[in-house]
């Protein structure tokens, strides 16, 4: 039984909320970007359908607030002691890197529980050493392999967040597929290279002795000033850039298709996603422009248009009546969740 991820949020009603939002924030000096987050937390997943229920998010904004001022105060405090005291700010900094994977896994734990469909709240069983390996050892690793296990750390990630969140107690398994993320890897590392030859060939060509430190940077602008076609070579680095940009997008499209495809809910509900990377190239891409032209008066519309797309190309394949399944998980489940926000309701992680 095939059910469609439905969006029925509308971008003039976002608009309303964005912009008080943001008028509030200012007004109170960034307090109210707890109040912020909470209420356009709440119209996304409110107006988010999967046969024909909501998702809900519970969060309380004093949560959220008082997570951000103790994240605030813990760097303030380093800031201050860098430089006062130098060595004691190095050996604080030491403690908040091994802070960091309580704070991830805390914060997941936060967003989890905090959300929920069909009234059955998700939750997040992932611990410490779990972050650790996943946020702070392999991507220092991947640093020594000059980024080419990039993927595999990206699917190491993925593992670690998607099986470890729990819908009830019911278990999310997934083992996603690393070969197209090594395909869209490999491909960006050739064309950037193959891009940045060209161009830097080009340049040469163009000023003999820019790369072997004959020309300066003085007698560069002179020579620039001299011939007007020179001025165009800083302008040569954009195709580089424009890669960057749109192999990020590829990359992100490629890994969220092959973990969403590889996603099992409770061994009987699976998932699909068909985003196309032309497609949402070209949403990003034309959301950008549109917003820079606007002043950003249209971020509302870009959102609302992104979310939709992502929407309308992911699919839940299910065992049976989400209904039935989601009372049978509710009555299993008990308490999971329902007692977080008065005992560890704090949003540390999320803020961190």
């Amino acid at each position: 039984m095939q059910h469609d991820v439905e969006f029925r949020g509308q971008a003039g009603a976002y608009f309303g909320i964005w912009i008080v939002n943001i008028v509030l924030t200012v007004l109170t000096l960034g307090i109210y970007s707890a109040w912020a987050k909470v209420r356009t937390r709440r119209y996304f997943y409110g107006n988010t359908f999967i046969d024909g229920a909501a998702f809900d998010y519970h969060a309380r904004p004093l949560q959220i607030l008082i997570g951000r001022i103790i994240v605030v105060a813990a760097l303030t405090v380093y800031v201050i002691l860098s430089g006062l005291l130098p060595l004691v700010a190095a050996v604080l900094a030491l403690i908040y890197l091994g802070l960091v994977p309580y704070l991830v896994s805390r914060g997941l734990r936060f967003d989890r529980r905090v959300t929920s469909y069909r009234n059955v709240r998700f939750d997040f069983v992932g611990g410490y050493g779990g972050a650790f390996w996943s946020f702070i050892l392999l991507p220092f690793l991947n640093i020594f392999t000059l980024f080419l296990a990039t993927p595999f750390v990206t699917r190491q990630i993925s593992h670690y967040v998607t099986r470890n969140t729990r819908y009830g107690d019911r278990p999310i398994e997934a083992q996603m597929p690393v070969g197209g993320l090594y395909g869209v890897f490999g491909v960006t590392v050739l064309l950037v290279l193959l891009t940045a030859g060209s161009l830097v060939a080009v340049m040469a060509a163009a000023v003999p002795g820019l790369f072997t430190g004959e020309v300066s940077p003085a007698e560069l602008e002179f020579l620039m000033a001299q011939d007007p076609r020179l001025a165009v070579l800083p302008f040569l680095a954009i195709p580089i850039y424009l890669l960057f940009i749109i192999a990020a997008l590829a990359y992100f499209v490629v890994g969220r298709n092959a973990l969403m495809n590889a996603m099992v809910l409770d061994r009987i509900h699976r998932f699909r996603s068909s985003v196309s990377i032309t497609r949402f190239s070209w949403i990003t891409i034309s959301n950008f422009l549109v917003c820079v032209v606007t002043l950003a008066l249209m971020i509302p519309w870009a959102r609302i248009r992104v979310t939709r797309y992502m929407c309308d190309q992911t699919k839940l394949i299910a065992g049976g009546p989400l209904d039935a399944y989601a009372a049978e998980v509710k009555q299993s489940s008990g308490v999971v969740g329902a007692e977080f926000m008065d005992l560890e309701g704090v949003d540390v992680g999320a803020a961190f």
